[in-house]
């Protein structure tokens, strides 16, 4: 296992650009409606909304029978959750104008948000996905630009992870080949097993408890702690 060096550096301008995206105004409030749609695909969704000032967050969710060995996930915003459960679903609870497209072709799942400028993030918006401990996981990839990513009690061979904006938090995981980032974010991971790879921050603290025996870890700018002993 490699010690890190911490180094400090001058905090870019754009990183400064980016943390002005987390402020968050706003509260979610109001009535709810319920619609209901229904896909092309073996999938079936549905949709709730929920009014706050002048956002609208509506909530889609999707369900596939089939089982899948790849997830894929592009967003620009969003808290994204994968957990673990008795079917393959997907919740969104995002404005409309923002919802991804959530598809599901052969073994691989896939959601991505279109590019977008200028966004308010009002309330929260969350993806939670949720795979079932049939599917035989063998590759994650995650690009994420603002929002914190969190993976509970699944394992896989490979996963890429990246957040712009935001933390990596896994729990009672076991990924086989990986590599966890963020430019600003913390990444911190409990009972949880990377066989080999890389964890990097340019900004944030790492906190690992597992097994990390072959693992590299970088960090630029905050603290790493590996199962209880502290590098600075």
């Amino acid at each position: 296992m490699k010690k890190p060096s911490t180094l400090f550096k001058t905090l870019r301008v754009a990183g400064v650009v980016a943390a002005a995206a987390l402020c968050v105004v706003g509260c979610m409030c109001g009535c709810t409606v319920h619609v209901s749609t229904t896909t092309t695909t073996s999938a079936s969704s549905s949709a709730s909304s929920s009014s706050s000032g002048s956002s609208t967050v509506i909530s889609k969710s999707y369900s596939f029978d089939q089982s899948v060995s790849t997830i894929n996930i592009d967003l620009r915003a969003g808290d994204v959750a994968l957990v673990k459960g008795d079917t393959l679903s997907v919740e969104c609870s995002i404005p409309e104008q923002y919802q991804p497209s959530v598809s599901c072709n052969g073994s691989t799942l896939s959601i991505t948000q279109e590019g977008f400028d200028n966004v308010s993030v009002n309330g929260t918006w969350t993806v939670t996905i949720t795979v079932p401990e049939s599917c035989d996981l063998q590759s994650i990839d995650v690009d994420l630009d603002l929002g914190t990513f969190s993976m509970t009690g699944l394992d896989c061979y490979k996963a890429d992870v990246e957040t712009d904006l935001g933390n990596v938090v896994l729990d009672n995981c076991t990924i086989n080949v990986g590599e966890l980032s963020t430019d600003m974010g913390d990444i911190k991971t409990t009972d949880t097993t990377l066989v080999s790879g890389k964890v990097k921050t340019d900004l944030g603290d790492i906190t690992l408890d597992g097994n990390y025996d072959n693992v590299d870890w970088e960090c630029e700018m905050g603290q790493v702690t590996v199962n209880g002993k502290a590098y600075n």
